[in-house]
């Protein structure tokens, strides 16, 4: 997470959020989860647990989308790892 503006655009989001965060964003680019995470761990983050979760799209059945969610949410599959977001738009 080299560029500070985009670390403190993350930690207003959780900041402003009270039970979760929705992200979508060409992840080709970004991990989110590996930043969320550090943030997290240097208590940047101010929710006591932070569980992740993805959505997958009606459409095409894949994961599109991140939940960072300070509350467990069992409607929807828990996302362990980021790269099953990072394969669902290869080729896109």
């Amino acid at each position: 997470m080299a560029n500070p503006g985009y670390r403190f655009g993350l930690e207003n989001m959780f900041r402003l959020a009270r039970r979760q965060v929705v992200l979508m964003e060409n992840r080709k680019r970004h991990e989110f989860m590996d930043d969320i995470k550090s943030l997290f761990d240097k208590k940047r983050i101010a929710w006591e647990k932070l569980y992740y979760y993805c959505r997958n799209s009606s459409v095409t059945g894949k994961p599109h989308l991140m939940i960072a969610s300070r509350s467990p949410l069992p409607q929807y599959p828990a996302l362990d790892n980021y790269s099953m977001l990072k394969e669902a738009v290869e080729g896109i």
